[in-house]
């Protein structure tokens, strides 16, 4: 991933900048439009509040573009300031060898059987 110093912009000054501004709308036409209230829309534009993906729906319909370049651009937001807020110390890695003896040891397990006898995973309540 490309590390930036600059955070990404927040999705409601896209918003404000590239769709109201450049068009001409204002907050209550865009709201009604939306069918969302005028705070709800006010808080993204001014950056107190991010895009849901239900907001990125009626988004990318109201302007004709998708719903994942304004979820993205949420997420990116997110996640860089994530990057800067999480403290990483403490944080206990289980790395590639972790994995490796895990296999080794499911791949040991099943050797000397032919697959007409191994036994299928355990059901569960979620597969059943």
């Amino acid at each position: 991933m490309l590390k930036r110093n600059l955070p990404p912009l927040h999705p409601g000054e896209i918003l404000r900048e590239d769709y109201l501004k450049v068009r001409g709308l204002t907050v209550t036409e865009v709201g009604e439009g939306l069918g969302v209230a005028r705070g709800n829309l006010s808080a993204i534009l001014n950056e107190r509040a991010g895009i849901s993906p239900e907001m990125a729906v009626k988004l990318s319909e109201a302007f004709g573009n998708s719903t994942q370049f304004w979820v993205n651009l949420q997420k990116n937001y997110e996640v860089w300031h994530a990057e800067r807020k999480v403290n990483r110390e403490g944080i206990r890695r289980f790395d590639d060898s972790t994995v490796r003896r895990f296999d080794g040891l499911m791949v040991r397990r099943f050797a000397d059987q032919p697959m007409s006898s191994r036994r299928s995973a355990p059901k569960n309540h979620f597969t059943g």
